[in-house]
């Protein structure tokens, strides 16, 4: 009869295997095959065992909780990394804890100071630009990926999106089709991502002889709100960019609502151009050209890194960044005479 009180002693008894290839198999451990892996985890459904999560702590010295701190998941692009990284710590037979800041370092902190209590398996960061001095020293106390945005202060792996070459992509899409008047609206430079799409930016206009205009940049919080505030910023001058980077999926959400309610047309008064590629890009007027991050690769990578052994090594890598690609759709047109 299934029972909670069944033990990890019981459940080897009933298979006829070892306990400690019983253990193995419910760790996820590599030396144990997947037939008996299959077999081990039915057996504890079945009989319904429940891990002793106590004595893994003593065993090993942490849970097997994976922490996953990130700004929002309104953002399209956090949620389905939260998604694919969730499958793929459930598969490793993890449990992932998904921690949300809102951009407040103090949050920041209480969160993952309360996910420290757990004595988490490892955790995925996206911080804060500015965060806790409290927050920099309890990351260095736990395996930790650092995801997207970068803190030169906390030690580790990072895994992220190539941001420089996003823009540089973006921008130089842009300049084929004779656009000089580029708008960028952006975040902080404070953030490493925001630092680097804006390096990105600059860059590709001075290679094409344009002097980047102070004029046409506008730094902004990463909401929609502020993605609409800027659009307006931008659009309101006079002469009036003839295309815009929007440079994250909140920004672009937002000025697209604010030129749909402005009733200016999109490619035919400016040109548009989003960093991130969400599944709303395709529906809206003749589809959004955007700059698209391997999202499924990131999580993947992310989770690759959190989990490898100890003493494994990654070819003395500390970084990874992957390369985006652009989706070419109707937003973007030669610029009128």
């Amino acid at each position: 009869m299934p029972s909670s009180k069944t033990t990890l002693k019981d459940l080897a008894a009933h298979l006829g295997l070892a306990h400690s290839t019983v253990s193995r198999a419910l760790s996820n451990h590599d030396a144990i095959s997947q037939d008996t892996k299959d077999r081990v985890r039915h057996a504890a459904r079945q009989y319904g065992y429940v891990a002793n999560s106590g004595a893994r702590l003593l065993r090993t010295g942490h849970s097997q909780t994976v922490g996953l701190l990130v700004p929002d998941i309104v953002n399209e692009f956090y949620a389905t990394i939260a998604k694919n990284l969730a499958d793929d710590c459930s598969q490793r037979g993890h449990q992932l804890m998904l921690l949300v800041s809102d951009d407040d370092p103090q949050r920041e902190l209480k969160l993952l100071q309360a996910l420290l209590e757990t004595r988490p398996a490892g955790v995925v960061v996206a911080l804060t630009a500015v965060p806790r001095k409290e927050t920099l020293s309890h990351l260095a106390g736990v395996r930790c990926i650092q995801f997207l945005r970068v803190h030169a202060k906390v030690q580790g792996l990072t895994v992220g999106a190539d941001d420089a070459a996003a823009a540089r992509m973006a921008i130089e899409h842009l300049l084929s089709l004779g656009h000089r008047a580029i708008g960028y609206v952006g975040v902080s430079e404070a953030l490493s991502t925001g630092a680097a799409r804006l390096r990105g930016y600059k860059e590709t206009l001075e290679e094409a002889g344009v002097a980047p205009d102070p004029a046409l940049i506008a730094l902004i919080e990463p909401s929609v709100q502020g993605g609409a505030r800027a659009a307006a910023q931008l659009m309101d001058r006079s002469p009036r960019p003839t295309a815009l980077f929007l440079s994250s999926p909140q920004l672009a959400l937002g000025g697209a609502q604010w030129l749909n309610a402005a009733k200016l047309r999109v490619p035919g008064d400016v040109s548009v151009i989003s960093y991130g590629n969400s599944s709303w890009f395709d529906l809206w007027g003749s589809g959004l050209t955007a700059v698209s991050l391997p999202i499924q690769e990131l999580a993947a990578t992310a989770s690759a890194l959190l989990f490898r052994e100890s003493g494994e090594e990654l070819s003395g890598q500390t970084s990874v960044l992957l390369a985006p690609s652009l989706v070419k759709r109707g937003s973007t047109a030669r610029m009128r005479a």
